[in-house]
């Protein structure tokens, strides 16, 4: 169970160094988000390195359409905090 957690807990972290080098180096800051990754935002703008992010994710995982599957992480995500955000205020 700890390395399952671990793995996990590296998995966030990487996902977060994503969405911070994402809001640092992303162009144009007002067509993002802070909670967007690099990947959906490449696959969300149909931008040229989202091929090149598809490419080493298919050599390191293994994963097809890397970009896509994250932009739908990201949505789900989203989702997710909202879901959780309007819980939380109909509690109080």
């Amino acid at each position: 169970m700890c390395c399952k957690d671990f793995k996990i807990r590296l998995w966030f972290i990487f996902v977060a160094f994503s969405q911070l080098l994402n809001v640092a180096f992303g162009s144009k800051i007002k067509q993002t988000t802070p909670n967007e990754s690099i990947s959906g935002r490449a696959y969300r703008q149909k931008q040229v390195k989202e091929k090149y992010i598809n490419f080493i994710f298919k050599l390191l995982r293994n994963e097809n359409e890397h970009c896509k599957n994250a932009y739908y992480e990201d949505l789900k995500q989203a989702r997710e905090y909202i879901r959780k955000h309007n819980e939380y205020n109909s509690e109080t």
